[in-house]
């Protein structure tokens, strides 16, 4: 087992987990948000999916969008879609075995260069995800909602 592979097999199935359950919300409450979160469950969903977009286009050296995801406004079917295409995008990336020292560049479109070891990417493309699906079940746990588990137990099913 690869743990960098395992690290986003999983951040994947949390992803999925967490869009699936959401499919199953009221408008209000995907609307809703909390004090100390980022925005509304439906924003920070949004917002999720385009960072993890902006990521992975950055380590494949080859952007998808150029429309900003958050901009789009999807809806959680599309994100679903999106998160789905994103994982087996994650499993063919990681397949190549990357080396987490290489320092990778893009241009914007404004010119302005960005030079980034992968492993920075790699490491924030984790955090970001745990850090605002933790978001989104702090805003459904205030709402009496309990939250799905998304924790390293219940990935490999232990309990």
């Amino acid at each position: 087992m690869d743990l960098v592979d395992e690290l986003f097999r999983h951040n994947s199935w949390a992803n999925q987990r967490l869009l699936e359950f959401c499919a199953g919300l009221e408008p209000a409450t995907l609307d809703s948000s909390a004090p100390g979160t980022m925005g509304s469950i439906i924003d920070t969903l949004r917002h999720l999916s385009g960072a993890e977009e902006r990521y992975l286009g950055f380590l494949e050296l080859e952007p998808r969008r150029d429309e900003l995801m958050e901009a789009a406004k999807l809806e959680l079917p599309a994100l679903r879609r999106e998160a789905a295409g994103r994982a087996e995008r994650w499993d063919r990336l990681l397949a190549r075995k990357l080396d987490p020292g290489e320092v990778i560049k893009r241009t914007r479109k404004d010119g302005t260069v960005d030079a980034l070891p992968r492993g920075t990417l790699l490491l924030q493309a984790i955090h970001h995800g745990n850090d605002h699906r933790t978001h989104i079940c702090t805003i459904l746990g205030g709402q009496g909602i309990e939250p799905p588990e998304l924790d390293g137990w219940n990935f490999y099913g232990v309990d």
